[in-house]
């Protein structure tokens, strides 16, 4: 579960945008939905692609370096035996 927190909120916040208060139904009403005060929508979706993105790039960095210092793991704990 703790994996899919960014996503879920992506997805929350899209949801958000789309549906409230009427279902969106062009493109421009997305980036004029996810302006929040001054900062336009476009702007506002880039940096949240940006943000999301970097976490999946530092998450997926981390996690090949890891096999490769540490190598493929068991299935079972070592602790269980």
């Amino acid at each position: 579960m703790r994996r899919a927190g960014l996503g879920i909120q992506a997805l929350a916040y899209y949801g958000k945008i789309a549906i409230h208060p009427v279902p969106m139904s062009t493109f421009a009403e997305l980036m004029q939905r996810a302006a929040v005060g001054p900062v336009p929508g476009e702007l506002m979706l880039l940096g949240s692609v940006l943000f999301n993105g970097g976490w999946v790039a530092f998450a997926s960095f981390t996690y090949f370096l890891d096999r490769a210092k540490h190598g493929q793991r068991s299935h079972g704990s070592q602790w269980a035996k």
